[in-house]
């Protein structure tokens, strides 16, 4: 009994032992705390929390860590900013790069200084998304990026899902609304509805009060200055896919997506083709319809009546896009390249 009386006195904070009370002593909070080793970009990058990278929102959390007598921190995170998007926990991840040198009491290092740290997650104003496939790449690279900001505050996965519209989410629809709006003075947004996709399913109606949630990072000062009063676009996108909520910054179906071009040899197809040309082009423009992927017509075909059109359309009859989320009404620009060695 008597050695479990003093196991208890050792681990518990405040322990009674007959009508003595044992306190363990406040924690020395360390002045002007000595750095040894700080985070690298790397590490900045490795652990920027990812929907928080593909949507553009930046934030903060305040850690607060003891300094172990081998220079490591022991960290609890105390707040973040915005909630929800994983900031607080990659913060915690970062501060094991960390080393600090410990505090001392009487010249003597002592274990168990505090110290309190905010680390801030800032996104540059160019930047790509860590975890996109070759196809993906490629396509954004053809389709450059909207105008738009990073985000202090922005709507997360769970806002969307509350706020998506009841039918469209019963039956497992996505969708796409199209926003056109101005930036306030206190870097909120007044929008508009401009168009969605698939019509009719109240995705527009729903987008606009997810939109108050927004609100421009503070180091965007000239995209806040520009559209003021001249208004961008902001493609709310409802989806129960994480990484496709709530927007998607590089495409918002006013134009054809274009995908890569594709080199096909003229000796997979037909022998009249391989006969009579050894180069050949064409381009076909496609839309996504509600019962087939894609109907499609071709715009440029070099040369005519070879049946270079009729094969490019054979291969997209069977052809989906998971580059990017493309709904019913949305376009798609096709390029294919014939060559014969």
């Amino acid at each position: 009994m008597r050695r479990l009386l003093f196991l208890a006195v050792l681990f518990a904070a405040t322990t009674a032992f007959g009508d003595t009370r044992v306190e363990e002593p406040e924690p020395i909070d360390i002045q002007n705390a000595r750095f040894l080793q700080q985070p690298s970009g790397q590490d900045f990058a490795e652990n920027y929390p990812p929907h928080a990278t593909a949507q553009g929102v930046q934030g903060l959390a305040t850690i607060e860590c003891l300094v172990e007598l081998d220079t490591s921190l022991h960290c609890r995170v105390t707040a973040e900013a915005p909630t929800g998007w994983g900031f607080g926990q990659a913060a915690l991840e970062i501060s094991r790069a960390f080393r600090v040198a410990p505090a001392t009491v009487n010249g003597v290092p002592t274990r168990g200084g505090r110290i309190r740290r905010t680390i801030r997650f800032v996104l540059p104003e160019t930047y790509v998304g860590g975890d996109w496939s070759d196809l993906e790449r490629q396509v954004r690279a053809l389709n450059p990026p909207l105008d738009l900001p990073s985000w202090d505050d922005a709507p997360d996965f769970y806002a969307v899902l509350d706020a998506y519209p009841a039918v469209a989410r019963g039956n497992r629809v996505s969708g796409r609304a199209l926003l056109s709006c101005v930036v306030r003075e206190d870097r909120r947004l007044n929008c508009q509805n401009r168009n969605e996709r698939p019509a009719g399913l109240g995705f527009g109606a729903a987008a606009i009060p997810l939109s108050t949630q927004f609100r421009v990072a503070t180091n965007y000062e000239d995209f806040i200055a520009r559209h003021r009063e001249e208004p961008f676009l902001l493609p709310i996108i409802f989806s129960d896919e994480m990484q496709r909520v709530p927007t998607d910054r590089y495409f918002s179906g006013q134009q054809p997506l274009r995908i890569p071009p594709v080199t096909i040899g003229l000796r997979d197809i037909t022998p009249g083709a391989r006969a009579s040309t050894r180069q050949g082009k064409v381009i076909a423009l496609c839309t996504a319809q509600e019962a087939t992927p894609l109907a499609c017509v071709i715009e440029q075909e070099t040369p005519v009546d070879n049946g270079l059109g009729d094969y490019a359309l054979d291969i997209l009859s069977t052809a989906t896009i998971e580059a990017s989320p493309i709904f019913p009404g949305d376009q798609v620009r096709f390029e294919f390249n014939f060559d014969l060695p």
